[in-house]
């Protein structure tokens, strides 16, 4: 991929990103227990990881990733997230728009945000975001990786003896799209945020790395949600052509 390409489309929307996070982080400022803010702001941080990691932007990525880690608490503690957390996300955002800035002007990121995840980092230490790490942890160790697209016998009869609905979901993205690696992990992203991912094909690894060659991902989720809700949330999303949910079975069940 010539990332020069997709410059100009990553600069504007990333600085469109950035905005939406000052905005939102304001609300959130003013009202802790607004969820759905929360999770928009929660949507705007994967999608600038995943940009940032897609353009070679590893900086960018490396905070925006650590920035993604404390929001999360947001999601998790009933009272929101406490006001140190918040400075050092509203320090984070000047500092990516002055990335933004320097890859505009040179092409590359001057600015260190290294201090920044230290910040953070020590904020999740201290238990700022402790019940968002944890949850991180058990999703992820429900993730399976497999070679093709087949959601793995046994783990499927597990989580359907568990009362467990599993869905498979099918994205396509429209041919020639900009920037698929992108639209792959936001569109992945968009399907979590309705459930717990149990396997996913291109892997999460090769997803978040921004090394997706494929036109195709399929991940299979568990969740009590309704199957166009899901669908509608990837569909609508830019570069997605088709999205199909179908609920998994046991053979023989």
């Amino acid at each position: 991929m010539d990332a020069s390409d997709y410059m100009p489309m990553f600069l504007a929307e990333g600085r469109e990103h950035l905005q939406t996070l000052n905005l939102s982080l304001v609300e959130i400022e003013q009202n802790p227990r607004d969820t759905e803010t929360m999770n928009a702001i929660f949507r705007v941080a994967h999608t600038l990881k995943g940009m940032s990691a897609t353009m070679g932007f590893n900086r960018m990525a490396s905070l925006t990733h650590e920035m993604e880690n404390v929001m999360e608490g947001m999601r998790s503690r009933a009272d929101g997230l406490a006001h140190d957390a918040l400075d050092a996300l509203f320090a984070c955002l000047d500092t990516l728009e002055r990335m933004v800035e320097e890859i505009e002007e040179g092409g590359t990121e001057a600015s260190d945000p290294a201090e920044l995840v230290g910040r953070l980092k020590s904020l999740l230490a201290s238990g700022a975001a402790q019940e968002a790490v944890v949850e991180a942890a058990v999703a992820e160790s429900e993730v399976v990786a497999v070679d093709g697209p087949v959601l793995d016998a046994d783990l499927l009869a597990d989580k359907t003896a568990a009362g467990l609905p599993v869905y498979r979901v099918t994205i396509r993205l429209v041919e020639n799209c900009d920037m698929p690696s992108v639209r792959a992990y936001v569109a992945v992203r968009a399907a979590e945020e309705h459930g717990d991912i149990v396997q996913c094909e291109p892997t999460l690894e090769i997803i978040e790395s921004g090394e997706v060659d494929a036109t195709t991902i399929t991940v299979w989720i568990t969740t009590t949600d309704e199957s166009d809700t899901i669908r509608d949330a990837v569909a609508v999303l830019d570069g997605i052509g088709s999205c199909e949910v179908t609920e998994e079975s046991v053979a023989g069940a």
